[in-house]
């Protein structure tokens, strides 16, 4: 699952959701480490979040804000939680705004997207709001 959000093209926020310890492929972080830098190099704040849920079932709706970051990137760092600590995808969102002056109430997006991979049996899912 993959989400983003943007607000008044000033700050970012962007996820990857993996179900349990769910490998984050070297191409993956990679990936968000130069997009993130780029941003962050360009004057936008930028924090991207990797969290995992436990909703076993593909059937089942995430709630993103909810699930456990496991590891987080900002300001050209990669910071890694201790398993003994716990921080919601939430809380850490309301952290980030909070730190801009944004109220996270008054947060109003251009882009809120999260999207499973492919079912089992090959279909698509559908985009949700989160």
């Amino acid at each position: 699952m993959k989400g983003g959000l943007v607000h008044h093209n000033k700050a970012y926020i962007f996820i990857e959701v993996k179900y349990l310890d769910a490998p984050f492929r070297r191409g993956q972080r990679l990936f968000h480490e130069r997009h993130t830098d780029d941003l962050e190099r360009a004057g936008k704040p930028t924090l991207f979040i990797l969290s995992s849920h436990d909703v076993h079932d593909y059937k089942k709706s995430v709630d993103v804000a909810k699930t456990s970051v496991r590891e987080y990137r900002f300001k050209g760092k990669w910071i890694l939680f201790d398993s003994k600590y716990t921080i919601t995808v939430r809380k850490m969102f309301d952290l980030f705004l909070g730190d801009l002056g944004i109220k996270s109430d008054d947060f109003r997006c251009l882009c809120l997207y999260a999207a499973n991979k492919k079912d089992t049996e090959g279909k698509t899912a559908v985009p949700q709001r989160v």
